[in-house]
């Protein structure tokens, strides 16, 4: 099964240069995926209601293959790629013209409400019936390791970042990180990639530190900002940002 979807990029899903702005991107993306959990069965509210548990995303990795626009007629497709015993991979691509322009590839895992462990995949309604297909990118996760990293600033958590689950929505890190640059950075600079690893919740009220660690790529004309959100010293959220110069 896959969940297909038509529709217009509006003026307020734009950034400064009136391209899909990247925390409207992320929003796209992971409604292709809950809502194709939705046609599946096997969506957040129903592994609430019906087998105790709530999904998470472990992993998210975008690839930018070419910037889609205020007014363009995207077509977002999403579908199940793999998935094993505790985990469950979807993929979702944001095409304009039936040309790829946007891939991510997004890894999840339920867990049990009550003690917060891993629950199988097929104690959440996924079982050896459903339907996978092949990723038409094919994407690897990388392994974010910073060090010597500078802290930029300190963000509370308010209401507004608050989702089903009662934590932080996945997307609002992704706002918190894109705040930390400004329209110069942006000018001089294209996203190209970009990867979040969920490593822990955090919940109304607390306070998280952004740290960044900044590398330029010679080599590949590119820049690379890896950044670390943390409560309290303790590593909740990882990111990966590769920008072209």
């Amino acid at each position: 099964m896959k969940y297909v979807i038509n529709k217009t990029i509006d003026g307020s899903m734009t950034d400064f240069q009136m391209n899909l702005s990247v925390v409207s991107m992320f929003h796209i993306i992971e409604d292709a995926v809950t809502n194709l959990m939705h046609l599946l069965k096997i969506d957040g509210v129903i592994a609430k209601e019906k087998y105790g548990a709530y999904w998470v995303f472990v992993k998210n990795k975008i690839e930018i293959l070419e910037n889609v626009k205020w007014a363009d007629l995207i077509t977002v497709e999403s579908f199940v790629s793999s998935f094993s015993s505790a985990k469950l991979s979807i993929d979702v691509m944001i095409k304009t013209n039936d040309e790829i322009k946007i891939y991510a590839k997004i890894l999840l895992c339920a867990l049990d409400l009550a003690t917060n462990k891993i629950k199988k995949v097929s104690e959440v309604g996924v079982d050896s019936s459903f339907e996978t297909h092949q990723s038409l990118i094919s994407i690897d996760y990388d392994k974010i390791e910073i060090e010597n990293e500078t802290f930029i600033e300190s963000v509370p958590v308010k209401f507004t970042s608050i989702d089903f689950c009662h934590h932080v929505h996945n997307v609002e890190y992704v706002r918190f990180i894109m705040n930390t640059y400004n329209q110069q950075n942006m000018e001089k600079q294209q996203l190209k990639s970009i990867q979040m690893n969920y490593l822990h919740q955090s919940f109304e009220k607390e306070i998280l530190d952004i740290f960044i660690n900044h590398n330029v790529d010679s080599i590949n004309n590119f820049n690379v900002d890896k950044y670390i959100i943390k409560r309290n010293g303790e590593e909740i959220v990882s990111a990966q940002l590769y920008f072209i110069k």
